[in-house]
């Protein structure tokens, strides 16, 4: 997960919501993997399995890498509503059929069953959340993160060829604004919400009674942007209308590559520290010591950061 964003203006006094207002906290989803069908892999092509560049032989007894190939494939930005968390933005549909990025492993071995393969996945994540009296939440760090888990969720696929390992997993990252209210009011209080994640999923292969080592690193990215197009606030109970809701910019939303290669490296994937580590904070942050300010990204921060 890319897996940044700041402001700072005058701060006027919330709009303080009903006792009756329930919220619901919401998850930041950054590695989002649905198992793949066989049917839907990507498999790389006869033709791509002989032309890939060979990399480095992996030092084991009696067990070398002959070839490998990391084939991308990517798919669309898009938004929603869900009662759960809130206004969505995701990488795919959160869908096997149409997940944000596929990943297709495939590495040559020189025996049958000799090694094995597996993804790690690092992000620098940027999400940020604008509100309409130009109060910040934002979460960003400049350093590579694990994604969430090590290793990435995937599986193995037989090929039929026991010279050859084929490996899938995909990605479906998401950033919801958590809800408080109902859909107006929460929208209503929104003037943009952007994302820019950055990825590197690294394929590697361990033989038997040895480390990993990485053959391939796959690069990609997704941005996407939600816009209020109305300017003022949602008015009072019970239907805090007025407040315009979000919605996608679909010329500033993409996902790259829509299709691509990884490169050989043998470059570690970063196992630590863990995205999960990084949260939302209020930009400015306020100072220690120093009343805390009535915006509204104070009141949505422990909502969107959820539990």
């Amino acid at each position: 997960m890319s897996r940044t964003r700041t402001l700072q203006a005058n701060k006027p006094e919330i709009q303080q919501a009903p006792h009756t207002l329930q919220r619901s906290a919401q998850t930041v989803n950054f590695a989002s993997p649905v198992p793949s069908p066989v049917a839907q892999t990507g498999r790389p092509s006869p033709t791509e399995r002989g032309t890939t560049t060979p990399t480095p032989p992996a030092q084991g007894p009696g067990c070398q890498v002959q070839r490998s190939t990391l084939l991308l494939n990517g798919g669309q930005v898009t938004s929603g509503w869900d009662a759960s968390v809130g206004f969505f933005l995701r990488a795919g549909t959160g869908t096997i059929a149409a997940p944000g990025m596929n990943f297709s492993g495939l590495v040559g071995i020189s025996q049958p069953g000799c090694g094995e393969t597996q993804f790690v996945q690092n992000v620098i994540p940027f999400r940020q959340i604008e509100y309409k009296d130009d109060s910040i939440l934002k979460m960003s760090t400049r350093n590579w993160h694990c994604d969430t888990n090590n290793p990435y969720t995937s599986q193995s696929v037989p090929t039929g060829d026991p010279l050859e390992l084929f490996r899938l997993a995909n990605d479906n990252p998401s950033q919801t604004t958590g809800w408080l209210g109902n859909r107006n009011y929460t929208e209503g209080l929104i003037r943009r919400m952007t994302v820019r994640d950055r990825y590197r999923m690294f394929l590697q292969f361990r033989p038997r009674s040895a480390a990993w080592q990485t053959l391939q690193i796959g690069e990609w990215s997704w941005s996407a942007l939600a816009v209020n197009p109305v300017n003022t606030l949602p008015s009072g109970p019970p239907q805090f209308s007025g407040g315009g809701r979000l919605a996608l910019d679909t010329s500033q939303s993409q996902i790259i590559p829509q299709r691509g290669h990884g490169n050989v490296s043998s470059e570690n994937p970063t196992l630590s520290p863990n995205v999960s580590s990084v949260r939302f904070v209020e930009i400015p942050k306020p100072l220690r010591g120093q009343p805390v300010p009535r915006t509204y990204a104070h009141l949505f921060e422990p909502i969107v950061n959820g539990p």
